[in-house]
Formats: structure tokens, sequence, C-alpha cells
């Protein structure tokens, strides 16, 4: 039974990485900057904490630093968005002149 635990490991691990994209697919820039901050800054945390001695304190504050900064990252573009969309004209269709005329 022990020989297919990498195996089931693996396909977790898989159905985990489809399930936070398709969720990130219809989020605004301030939930994608969370989670990807969040998985990236556990990443990098780890990898120093392993040279510094402790993986999982590394990891854990690289999560919550990235986390933040995405969060952070996101939220201004998504303010940049919604000012671009009011101050942008919304140019008039050939069709919709026509009929106005």
């Amino acid at each position: 039974m022990r020989r297919f635990a990498p195996l089931r490991f693996s396909v977790f691990s898989v159905f985990s990485v489809f399930s936070v994209l398709s969720v990130l697919a219809c989020a605004r820039n301030a939930q994608r900057g969370l989670v990807i901050g969040t998985a990236g800054g556990a990443v990098l945390g780890g990898v120093i904490g392993k040279v510094s001695g402790s993986t999982a304190k590394g990891a854990i504050i690289g999560a919550a630093v990235g986390g933040a900064a995405g969060a952070i990252i996101g939220d201004q573009m998504d303010r940049q968005a919604r000012e671009l969309k009011q101050n942008i004209p919304v140019p008039r269709s050939s069709a919709s002149a026509r009929a106005s005329r």
C-alpha cells in the first residue's frame, strides 16, 4: 500500500493546482495578487528558511509577507482599472451614430 503514496500525493497536487487556477480565472486582481503572492512568498521563504535553519518558519513568514504585498499591488491595479474605465470615453459605433441622426 505504501508504494502508491507518491502517486496519490501527485494526483492531489495536480488537482489542487487546477482548482486554484480555475478560481483565479474569475477573480479580481487583488485576489489574484493575494494568492500568487502567498504562494510565491511561501516558496521563497521556504528556500531562505532552509538555508537559515527553519524551513517552516521561513515559509510562513514568506507567505504572510508575499500575500500582503500581492494583495496591495492587486488592489492598486483594480483601482487603476476603475479609473481608466471612468476616464476613457466609450466610442460610438457607426450604427448607433446613424440611428441618432
